[in-house]
This record gives structure tokens, C-alpha cells and sequence, in this order.
């Protein structure tokens, strides 16, 4: 790891652009290996040395899973799949609520919180980064990308490119996950997939009681039902994960 930040690699850098081919191409990858390393040269074109691509189903009121894959070594990413979600500094909460990208130093996060996760990113020899957060209908990520050493700060231009990589790590990181997941498929009876269905529009209980002509104690009977075959704590969760697995397709609005 360590890009050479001369000036002269440095003007390089702030002239090149993303090329379509390079992106779509990330959405063709098979596997994991093969989306990090489309991935890193994609980030080697624009002197960026490591990512990490957080991925979550569901919103921010209820998350049903989530995925961590990068570049950085294996230590580094099971120490943030340990910490990131107990994490509570002003990065975490920016990408919760913004699409923006948010440059920051590691000096900065470990004065915040300088648990194992900043402990882990000195050690691997990260001075800065750009976190950006993704949203997809019932998707979410966080994208970090890295920099060693003494690195200039990022342009205008170099943000929002990452920013639209980021979009495409997230597309391609959830189809992945999405093809790979390891839990079989559940076998809804009708009633639970018109409960999670109309539910999934934003019906309440009692809306979906009287659309379908059953009692309010009875759809909660099917959601709780669906929850556990999706194996999940919630009805939230639930249709969440319905939808995500494509049993449920949404209500146009």
C-alpha cells in the first residue's frame, strides 16, 4: 500500500475521470474477488490505496443484515465488523444523513472515538479518507475510501467521482450479496404474502384487516408468522426482507 503522492502524480490524478466501460464493469463482476479487483483499478487510476463498502438491508429504522467487504486486509475488516455499527462519531452520523461525501483525518476519528477500529487504521498506515453513504429503496451503504501517509486533500472533481463510484460499489456489492446469500428461500403461504404485501404499500394492520377481510389479530398472526421464516425479530425486518428478496414488489407509488 501507498500511492507516491509527488506533484507530478498528484496533477495526473486530478485530471482523469471515471470511464463508463471501467463502472458497468463492476456490475458484471461474478464474485467477490473479481468486484475488488475491478474495483482497485478503478482506485489505482485515481490514487485512492484501499475502500470498504459497508452493506446493509433495510433503512435506518431497521437493518436485517449487513456485508463487509473491501481491499484492506482481513484483520482491519473484522475489527470494523466488530465496531462500526456501535460507532457514534460525526462520520457515522453524516453518512446516515447525508448522500454527501465527508473527508476526514484518522487523527480526527481517534480523538473522537479511538477504539480498535481507528487503532486498526493507523497501524495499516491510513492518514485520511472520504466516507459516502448510499441508499438504495431498501438498501443502504457506507463507502470508505483511503489514503496513506500525507496525501492532499480531495477536489471537487475527485469527490464526486468517488461519489459516483461509491453508487456503483453499492449496486454491485448488493447484487453479489443478493445472488450469494446463504439463507434458502421461504415458502410464504397467500395469506402471509398479501399481508407483507399490502403492508410493504404502507397499510397499517387495521387497513390491511379490512382490504383483505380478516380480523387485525390475524395479520399480525402472518407477519409474526413471515418473520420467522425470514428469521428476523420484526414484521419490519420482515417485509424489508420480502422485498429485498423479491417475494414482494413494492406498490407503485
Amino acid at each position: 500500500m501507498g500511492f507516491n503522492w509527488s506533484m507530478e502524480n498528484a496533477d495526473k490524478w486530478q485530471g482523469m475521470r471515471l470511464e463508463s466501460a471501467a463502472l458497468a464493469a463492476l456490475l458484471k463482476a461474478g464474485d467477490w474477488d473479481s468486484l475488488r479487483s475491478r474495483a482497485r483499478g478503478l482506485l489505482d487510476a485515481l490514487g485512492v490505496d484501499d475502500f470498504l463498502l459497508r452493506l446493509d438491508r433495510g433503512s435506518c429504522a431497521a437493518t436485517s443484515g449487513s456485508h463487509l467487504f473491501g481491499s484492506v486486509p482481513t484483520d482491519v475488516l473484522s475489527t470494523f465488523d466488530r465496531q462500526m455499527q456501535d460507532q457514534d462519531n460525526f462520520v457515522c452520523r453524516h453518512v446516515r444523513r447525508s448522500p454527501l461525501p465527508i473527508e476526514w483525518q484518522v487523527a480526527q476519528i481517534c480523538a473522537v472515538n479511538n477504539g480498535s477500529a481507528c487503532a486498526a487504521l493507523r497501524a495499516y498506515g491510513i492518514g485520511h479518507g472520504v466516507s459516502v453513504g448510499v441508499r438504495g429503496e431498501h438498501t443502504l451503504s457506507r463507502v470508505d475510501f483511503y489514503r496513506s501517509g500525507q496525501a492532499p486533500a480531495f477536489t471537487a472533481t475527485q469527490l464526486a467521482d468517488l461519489m459516483l463510484l461509491a453508487s456503483y460499489l453499492h449496486e454491485a456489492g448488493h447484487m453479489l450479496w443478493r445472488q450469494q446469500d446463504s439463507h434458502p428461500m421461504p415458502v410464504l403461504t397467500e395469506r402471509e404474502h398479501e399481508c407483507l404485501y399490502w403492508s410493504a404499500g404502507g397499510k397499517t394492520s387495521k387497513e390491511t384487516a379490512m382490504i383483505l377481510g380478516i380480523s387485525q389479530h390475524t395479520v399480525y398472526f402472518h407477519l409474526k408468522n413471515a418473520a420467522s421464516k425470514f428469521q428476523v425479530n420484526s414484521t419490519r425486518q420482515a417485509i424489508t426482507q420480502a422485498i429485498w428478496r423479491g417475494l414482494v414488489k413494492p406498490m407503485a407509488a
